[in-house]
């Protein structure tokens, strides 16, 4: 079979992102799970009547191939590819999974439910390991983030942080980011516990010693006694661990308050022994509480909208990406794990490269310490999020690619910094991106509608031929469109 080098190109991607992914791809392994224009048994092989699917995965330790992935040339439409994948391969092998993948996108099917695979409602964007696809084997299309294990619904998470968010009211945290913060604390502690747990179950040394974890601290103290060890030991060890995401010292003050804050969420089981947190509860969570809560549902960015995103701007090994307006990191996150599964996770400097000077965000509220705590759950890379007025502190041609959505319909005292007599921060925000991306950078911004036909773009444009900033492209997603800018174009086109 003829297959064109752009084509190949995908396949290497697909290769290298399964094997991230925890597939087996060497068929000289008597584990491989994975095996590439071929079926694992005769029988298969016949029934495929000569067509050879790209990849099939299988099942480990089985003949039961539950996967089909076939990939495409960039640009390729999926859908087409998509419907010839279940036709050739997929039905005949009662394959109940398909992948379709042209580079920048992955389009799927269940089979025998005629669906996409969905998580929490939003379509998935990428592969997923085995114990993931075997989920949605075992569950139908739609699944649920949360690790299997999670004995809460999210009504019954959203009662907790309901309660919750009243204690904290009542210990005098007025402001929403200061609740939000003080309870995402707590959930971290316990986070960081179970996850202990789970390292100690696969024969990982511990990070934190277990007298500074939940299980062991609630267990041996109550109200002030509790509150005095977390302040005084643990933090100071967490500190020591990770820096100055607890310089600031634990956001609740009363004993009474944290025991019964203690008491809520103890009984949550947020992971157990057969999947990797990879802070799956943490982001659970945020979704959860944030989902419809005029209070703090401005912190979370749909997380459909920033796969799409960073699919688009496509991060590579190497580049700097930045949000100046991070929030509780969804973007910086999502570009971590682009990262990671296009990356050699087996070498050690790449890795470091990856955490310490890939990954860049700016926060000018308390979120910023959340997106840090995200950032280590996830596997780490918060060491260059801040909290920081990003307008205040312009940036000139730092960065490969800027993600961001940025605050609306503020004001700003800030846009002669950028040459700007305005206080618009709308203009001012999408200027301070502008001038942070190195030549030939390229962005995807979350801008209000009304910034693309009352000036908004206009006004962050101007002179910006003369200030010879060039960028390769620029989206602007807004709730009905997909705009991109190209600068040398000098104009915007509908996508």
């Amino acid at each position: 079979m003829k297959r064109l080098p752009l084509e190949a190109n995908t396949r290497t991607q697909i290769d290298l992102r399964l094997r991230n992914l925890g597939w087996i791809l060497d068929h000289h392994n008597p584990e491989c799970n994975v095996y590439q224009e071929q079926a694992k048994t005769e029988t298969q092989h016949k029934l495929l009547r000569g067509n050879r699917p790209d990849y099939l995965l299988y099942e480990s330790g089985t003949d039961t191939p539950i996967a089909v992935i076939e990939a495409k040339r960039p640009g390729e439409s999926l859908d087409k590819a998509l419907e010839k994948t279940i036709a050739f391969y997929a039905e005949p092998l009662e394959v109940p999974l398909v992948f379709t993948f042209n580079d920048t996108f992955v389009l799927t099917r269940h089979t025998t439910q005629k669906r996409p695979l969905k998580i929490d409602g939003e379509e998935l964007q990428d592969f997923v390991d085995q114990f993931t696809a075997l989920r949605f084997l075992n569950e139908g299309a739609e699944i649920l983030s949360a690790p299997k294990g999670l004995n809460f619904t999210r009504d019954q998470l959203r009662t907790i942080f309901k309660k919750t968010n009243n204690l904290l009211r009542k210990e005098g945290l007025r402001d929403g980011y200061e609740r939000f913060s003080a309870f995402s604390e707590i959930l971290f502690l316990k986070l960081i516990d179970e996850s202990e747990k789970l390292n100690s179950h696969k024969g990982i040394a511990r990070i934190i010693e277990e007298r500074y974890c939940w299980s062991n601290f609630i267990k041996k103290y109550k109200k002030t006694a509790l509150l005095d060890f977390i302040k005084d030991s643990v933090w100071k060890r967490l500190k020591e661990q990770y820096g100055d995401i607890f310089n600031s010292g634990l956001g609740i003050k009363n004993g009474s308050t944290l025991d019964e804050i203690v008491k809520e969420i103890d009984p949550i089981n947020l992971t157990s022994t057969d999947t990797d947190i990879k802070g799956d509860a943490f982001e659970f969570f945020l979704k959860t509480v944030t989902n419809g809560n005029k209070d703090l549902g401005e912190y979370f960015t749909p997380r459909h909208i920033v796969r799409t995103m960073v699919n688009l701007v496509k991060p590579s090994y190497g580049e700097k990406i930045y949000d100046p307006f991070c929030g509780t990191g969804g973007f910086l996150l999502e570009v971590f794990k682009y990262l990671s599964l296009r990356i050699d996770m087996t070498n050690q400097e790449i890795i470091r490269t990856v955490k310490a000077e890939s990954i860049y965000g700016r926060e000018i509220t308390s979120t910023a310490r959340i997106a840090k705590m995200n950032m280590v759950l996830f596997g780490d890379g918060h060491s260059n999020v801040e909290q920081i007025d990003s307008l205040a502190n312009p940036q000139h041609n730092r960065f490969n690619i800027v993600l961001s959505n940025i605050p609306y319909s503020q004001k700003t005292e800030h846009g002669g910094l950028y040459g700007m007599k305005t206080t618009d921060g709308d203009a001012v925000c999408v200027r301070h991106i502008w001038e942070s991306l190195l030549p030939n950078g390229r962005a995807a911004i979350i801008v209000p509608e009304t910034f693309l036909y009352e000036g908004g773009g206009n006004r962050t444009n101007k002179g910006i031929n003369n200030q010879k900033v060039s960028i390769n492209q620029c989206y602007f997603f807004t709730p009905w469109r997909i705009y991109a800018l190209y600068s040398y174009k000098d104009k915007y086109n509908l996508l």
